[in-house]
């Protein structure tokens, strides 16, 4: 499978997801996605971090 066949997979699936959720839920879809993505940031900024303070370069 290559990068455009998945990419229209996805569509798909999206297509397909969209028309069973109504508007006012994908607030709940969207936020969960920030904030995975902040707790995702966090973790590599915490992980990064560590491991200078260990290399003692902080």
């Amino acid at each position: 499978m290559n990068k455009q066949q998945l990419a229209a997979k996805i569509w798909a699936s999206a297509n397909k997801m969209r028309s069973k959720i109504e508007a006012n839920e994908y607030t709940d879809y969207i936020l969960g996605g920030i904030f995975y993505k902040f707790l995702s940031d966090k973790e590599v900024r915490f992980a990064t971090t560590a491991q200078m303070q260990k290399k003692g370069k902080l």
